[in-house]
């Protein structure tokens, strides 16, 4: 049924492309999150669509996958090594890290810089790349420069794939520069909800305690939504918060997620990536990690892959109604500018900022260049 789904998908309902791609000096694998690059670099950059079998009205280029059927080649990285000799890049990027394809292009073009930028937090979690770093580690992989949130998943990555680390931050986020606006929200809860899981024990219970530290508050929540589910995402909360008042801001291409991070008072975050963006952005931020201590969710307690302990002025691993309040009383009675002073040193070794990313531009220029 799966292979039908895609064969409908790639035959009727891709973009379909008629003409040789053009030559650019940057070519980004896989389409996701490329408009961030192609903002910086719009003249001198293609794209090739790596998921044009799984989603509708992804691009297909024609003249490349004819190649591909003229020499008997018919998998997904024979069409993209393919598309790569067309446009002849001096860059191979990719917002995608956690996509293994790229990380086998370097060996076969070995003159071409192969640079990957991390996207979202990583883990050891069954969906993540890193799930299986003993398999990993066989496999000889290699690419140019890895550009990352910290030093430390840098040096986990750098166990399996040979690359130069270069820690920036969160790409988006520095792309996304913080600008001056008035707080808007009193509390705002980075929602990771997701319509295939089932909510768990730890989360009901966290769900629990936060509705009833905010009707000791008597304030409304206002929640972050993560999926494109909106209806079902509504219902969800609608279940589990029956004391208090919510309002959903839901996802969708127009949602200025960081403007909206910005203009919360009190950001509540479990594990998602966007509450240390958050943090890294200046924004006081409670973390509540609560997954416990058991492989894999043990990398999702605060700050993994770096070693904190297990309860700060901010953050907990602790799932109870006390530790809540401790950190949600602190954040609502700490000035700014002290939890800045005080949160500072733990945000740059989580995830460091650059605004504008400078670094990375620095880097490109170099590249596209010759002189690195």
């Amino acid at each position: 049924m799966r292979i039908f789904k895609k064969l409908l998908i790639l035959i009727f309902l891709s973009n379909k492309k008629l003409k040789k791609p053009l030559s650019k000096d940057i070519l980004i694998v896989n389409k996701d999150l490329s408009n961030f690059p192609i903002f910086y670099f719009r003249n001198i950059t293609e794209c090739v669509d790596t998921r044009f079998h799984m989603f509708p009205n992804r691009d297909l280029n024609l003249y490349v996958l004819t190649r591909c059927i003229l020499k008997f080649k018919f998998s997904l990285f024979s069409y993209v090594c393919e598309y790569i000799k067309c446009v002849n890049p001096k860059i191979l990027l990719t917002l995608i890290d956690n996509d293994s394809l790229f990380y086998k292009l370097k060996k076969l073009f070995p003159d071409t810089k192969t640079v990957i930028i991390q996207n979202a937090l990583r883990t050891l979690r069954n969906d993540d790349v890193l799930s299986d770093l003993k398999k990993l580690k066989t496999l000889s992989l290699k690419a140019d420069y890895y550009f990352c949130f910290n030093r430390k998943i840098g040096s986990i990555f750098n166990s399996f794939l040979d690359c130069k680390v270069v820690p920036i931050g969160s790409f988006r986020s520095n792309f996304n520069q913080r600008k001056k606006i008035i707080k808007k929200y009193d509390f705002l809860y980075i929602s990771v909800f997701r319509h295939d899981e089932k909510i768990r024990k730890e989360d009901f219970v966290f769900f629990k305690n936060l509705e009833k530290y905010l009707i000791s508050k008597k304030k409304k929540l206002y929640i972050l939504g993560s999926t494109n589910k909106i209806s079902e995402e509504r219902e969800f909360y609608k279940k589990i918060f029956q004391k208090i008042k919510f309002v959903l801001i839901e996802r969708n291409n127009k949602r200025k997620t960081y403007d909206i991070l910005d203009k919360s008072k009190i950001i509540i975050n479990i594990d998602s990536t966007a509450g240390y963006e958050a943090l890294s952005r200046s924004n006081k931020v409670g973390f509540f990690c609560i997954r416990g201590n058991r492989y894999p969710f043990n990398s999702l307690r605060f700050g993994w892959p770096n070693s904190f302990k297990s309860r700060g002025i901010f953050w907990t691993n602790k799932n109870n109604y006390k530790e809540l309040k401790r950190v949600m009383d602190y954040l609502d009675k700490v000035s700014y500018q002290k939890f800045i002073s005080k949160s500072k040193k733990i945000s740059k070794i989580i995830m460091n900022s650059d605004p504008g990313n400078t670094i990375l531009r620095n880097y490109m220029h170099k590249f596209i260049n010759g002189n690195l």
